[in-house]
Formats: structure tokens, C-alpha cells, sequence
């Protein structure tokens, strides 16, 4: 009898233990779920800003990558334009070059090596100018009054001597147009590589901007996926909650039964049935 007494208290106390571990449970499990949720929430939310700040970034990133392929673009075809009008200006350049350094030189020799044959002619024209005018037929003058400060033929003269070393000085100028010519031809040279790493880096960032949008599209879909799954979450915590809910009330309605067994022992109730 008193074994059945005390196998009968060892039930009541499991069994009550049972009903406050489930009782605790039902308390206690509820919240704990709700602050899971509140910490998942806290997260998504940390992460879908973290998320946004990157879009923005990538976003800008792009505007910029494309406002940077635009102005290579327009500085590509501005230097290239400008090589292609040296190179067509060099020849032009080479050909007056050529007029001022031959032709005009040796017209100048030519001008020069005929100054003294005007100047004779013109010292001619001087002295029967200066005669014509002194002539006097029957008290009459020809009308003709030449009495010039400088004569003719000193004249021409000075305009050979002002002449003297401008065909050398000419002919001199070709040793810089030549430079210069190999200078233009180096320019261009020069114009079409940076032209053409221009068009290598507008190309790179031509591919960084289509990564940029990649990467943006990829950030919009995760956003997405995490919503989705966040909601998927909350879902299955809600479920989880209730079947806990559920499964805690049925064990604890299952701690009755044992509860009554121990009651039945302790007081005797089932000997005397």
C-alpha cells in the first residue's frame, strides 16, 4: 500500500511537471518565436538597405560610366578629327614652303641680278628727263618739269640693296619647314595613339557599364528573392507557433490522465474500487 502511495506521488509530481513544462511552453514559446521573427525582420531590413545602398551605388555608377564613355567618345573623334587636318595641312604647308624657298628666292636672284641693267636704263631715262626739261625752243619750255630728290637709277638701286640676303634668308626658312613638317608627323603620330587608346578605354568602360547594369539587374532579383523568402518565413514561423501551440496543449491534456493514475494511487481509490 504505501509502495502504491509513493509510485503514486512520483506520477503526480511527473505529471505536473509535465503540465508546467507545457504550461511554460505555451507561455513562453509564443514570444520567443515572436523575437526570432523580430530579429529575421531586423536583418532583411539591415540587408534590403545594405542592398539599396549598393543599387544606388551601382546606379551611379552606370550614369557615370556613361556620361565618361560619352566624353571619351567626343574626345576620340575631336583628337582624331585633328590629326587627320594636320596630316592634310602638311602638304600645303611643304608646298608653300616650296614657293617661298625656291620660287620666291630665286625670283628675288632674278629681280636682283636685273637691277643693275634698270638702273642703267633707268639712269638713261633720268638724264634725258633732266635734259627735256632745260630744253628751250624760242622761249618756249616742252612743259616737261623733272627734277626728282632721288634719281631714277639711285632708286632702283636701293631696291636691289634692300634685296640683299632675303633669297638666303628664304632659302633658310626650308631647314624649319622641314622641322616643322616632321614635327606635324609626330603630332599625328602622337594624335592617333591617344586616339586609339581613347577608343581601348571607352571600350573597357563600355564593358563596365554593361556590368554595372548586370550587377543592378542581380541586386534588384536578391531584393526580391529576400522579400519573398522573409515573407516565406514569417509564414512558416506562424505555422510553427500554432503547431507548437498544439503540440504542447495535447502533451500537457496527456499529463492528465497520468495525473489521475497518481491520484488514484496515493489516496487508495482504485484498492477500494
Amino acid at each position: 500500500m504505501l509502495i502504491k502511495r509513493i509510485l503514486g506521488l512520483i506520477i503526480i509530481l511527473t505529471a505536473i511537471l509535465g503540465l508546467a513544462v507545457c504550461l511554460i511552453a505555451i507561455v513562453a514559446g509564443p514570444p520567443v518565436l515572436d523575437r526570432f521573427a523580430a530579429d529575421i525582420d531586423d536583418s532583411m531590413a539591415s540587408i534590403g538597405g545594405t542592398l539599396d545602398t549598393v543599387s544606388e551605388t551601382l546606379r551611379f555608377a552606370q550614369v557615370t560610366s556613361s556620361q565618361v564613355i560619352t566624353g571619351l567618345s567626343t574626345a576620340e573623334t575631336s583628337v582624331m578629327n585633328t590629326a587627320e587636318i594636320i596630316n592634310q595641312t602638311r602638304p600645303m604647308l611643304l608646298s608653300a614652303g616650296t614657293i617661298v624657298t625656291v620660287d620666291v628666292a630665286n625670283g628675288l636672284d632674278q629681280v636682283q641680278a636685273a637691277i643693275p641693267t634698270l638702273a642703267q636704263l633707268a639712269g638713261n631715262v633720268d638724264k634725258t628727263l633732266n635734259f627735256l626739261s632745260t630744253v628751250n625752243i624760242l622761249g618756249f619750255k616742252l612743259g616737261i618739269d623733272y627734277n626728282p630728290a632721288v634719281p631714277m637709277d639711285q632708286s632702283i638701286t636701293m631696291i636691289g640693296n634692300s634685296l640683299n640676303g632675303i633669297p638666303e634668308k628664304l632659302r633658310g626658312m626650308s631647314t624649319s619647314i622641314i622641322a616643322t613638317d616632321q614635327a606635324l608627323d609626330t603630332t599625328v603620330t602622337n594624335l592617333n595613339t591617344i586616339g586609339s587608346n581613347l577608343q581601348y578605354i571607352n571600350a573597357s568602360f563600355s564593358q563596365f557599364s554593361g556590368m554595372f547594369g548586370t550587377y543592378l539587374q542581380k541586386t534588384t532579383e536578391i531584393k526580391q528573392r529576400l522579400l519573398v523568402t522573409q515573407n516565406l518565413l514569417h509564414n512558416d514561423l506562424q505555422s510553427i507557433k500554432i503547431g507548437l501551440l498544439i503540440v504542447l496543449a495535447w502533451l500537457g491534456l496527456t499529463q492528465l490522465a497520468p495525473l489521475y493514475v497518481g491520484v488514484s494511487l496515493l489516496t487508495g481509490r482504485a484498492a477500494r474500487q
